[in-house]
């Protein structure tokens, strides 16, 4: 177990690049410290199951009641057959909670082949995800901005 979080916790640290929070950590903060943690590892979940594709994962990283749950699903299906070797990689990361909701924001980057014709490309943008504590475990809610889970080749 403590292998598997040492790894975790290593991906994490290659995904999120210079990760804020706009909430003031104090000593005495150690829980909204564990949220954000708890939130930032919410939110690679996603990130690497695409990049592993990984579907069950990005399913269960998704709240059941989600809007566009279904069309999220979709684009991610049709960029995991469209895409090989995605790496994505996130920086100017922010995390605003309030209770049982936080917003993730960060600018990123995806970097792929197409599949079939093995030339490499870049996508980038920037995104809001929304999340929501579900039975203890942060899912997202919402998603604005840049999809980054759309496939998109230009030409």
């Amino acid at each position: 177990m403590l292998r598997r979080n040492a790894n975790a916790r290593l991906a994490m640290m290659a995904l999120f690049s210079g990760c804020r929070t706009s909430m003031p950590v104090r000593a005495q903060d150690s829980q909204g410290a564990s949220d954000r943690e708890a939130i930032l590892a919410s939110c690679a979940t996603i990130f690497l199951a695409v990049e592993s594709v990984d579907i069950p994962a990005v399913r269960a990283s998704l709240a059941q009641l989600a809007m566009g749950q279904g069309l999220t699903l979709d684009a991610v299906v049709q960029l995991m057959a469209a895409e090989q070797q995605i790496r994505y990689r996130l920086t100017e990361t922010t995390v605003s909670q309030s209770g049982a909701r936080a917003i993730v924001r960060a600018r990123w980057e995806r970097r792929f082949t197409v599949a079939g014709d093995a030339s490499a490309h870049l996508r980038s943008g920037t995104v809001a995800l929304a999340f929501a504590l579900v039975d203890g475990t942060w899912r997202i809610t919402g998603l604005s901005g840049d999809n980054p889970f759309e496939h998109t080749v230009r030409r």
